[in-house]
């Protein structure tokens, strides 16, 4: 779903460069070569969840730094990602649940904060995965519903049975996201 957003964003972006009559055709032909790799994503994340009840912690950061520089062109954001990982194996469900984190923060970053940058940490201890999201826009927009915590995500990590924190100091906001291994979070 955020890929189809990012890619609206990026073709929003052609358009309006068409009216310079700028040349389209390398950022249409990157564009296509995007969507390209997401298909070939989601084809092989769906064989892997058929197939594997469990994913290595190593797959899993590659996979994310990979989705990662994918993000970043197709956002137009400069998006770093770290991670701190072990040889453990988690439930395929995580790996799932960890890329469309990682799809909704860079998203929201950009589309609700403006940022310009996203750092992504990747970390995990026998009982949790966590992930921290920490970029340089502004603060999101009050919901109703969560305050100022990003709708798309809390909902996401509530039905996780994770835990979602966010935080803002010295320009940057940082969102901070457990998700439980073997359960829900106590």
């Amino acid at each position: 779903m955020q890929f189809l957003a990012g890619a609206a964003f990026r073709l929003e972006a052609l358009r309006r460069d068409l009216v310079s009559g700028r040349d389209l055709e390398p950022e249409l032909n990157h564009l296509k070569q995007l969507m390209l790799q997401e298909q070939g994503e989601l084809r092989s994340f769906i064989a892997a969840l058929r197939s594997a009840p469990q994913i290595g912690l190593d797959e899993l950061a590659k996979d994310l730094r990979s989705l990662a520089e994918r993000l970043a062109t197709q956002w137009d954001v400069l998006c770093e990602f770290t991670s701190q990982t072990s040889d453990m194996m988690v439930p395929s469900r995580l790996h799932l649940d960890a890329q469309h984190l990682v799809r909704e923060a860079v998203a929201n970053a950009v589309r609700h904060a403006g940022a310009k940058s996203v750092t992504i940490r990747l970390r995990s201890d026998p009982e949790r995965l966590r992930l921290d999201f920490i970029n340089d826009g502004t603060r999101y927009p009050k919901s109703p519903l969560t305050g100022e915590m990003p709708r798309s995500l809390s909902e996401r990590v509530k039905l996780a049975g994770g835990a979602l924190e966010l935080s803002r100091g010295m320009g940057v906001t940082k969102i901070s996201v457990s998700l439980p291994i073997g359960g829900r979070l106590q």
